[in-house]
């Protein structure tokens, strides 16, 4: 795994990680475990699933935090 990758996926963990925050999907408590168990998904895959992976997780992840930003620029002028 080279540093570019290493970057990508440590993004993209802290990323998955707030959404398990801010839905209260686990105790916060429990937010490292979190954070090993999906680096760990991403580091043992083979490379076809892990670039599947990375693109989904920023498709979805940039789609969610565009809504989210638009979402409460919306309702602070209300």
């Amino acid at each position: 795994m080279d540093n570019e990758m290493i970057i990508t996926v440590s993004a993209i963990v802290a990323s998955y990680v707030a959404v398990f925050k801010a839905f209260k999907l686990v105790d916060t408590k429990y937010l490292p475990l979190v954070s090993i168990a999906i680096a760990t998904i991403f580091v043992l895959v083979p490379t076809n699933i892990y670039n599947n992976l990375v693109l989904i997780s920023t498709i979805g992840l940039g789609a969610a935090g565009m809504y989210h930003m638009t979402k409460n620029k919306g309702d602070s002028q209300k």
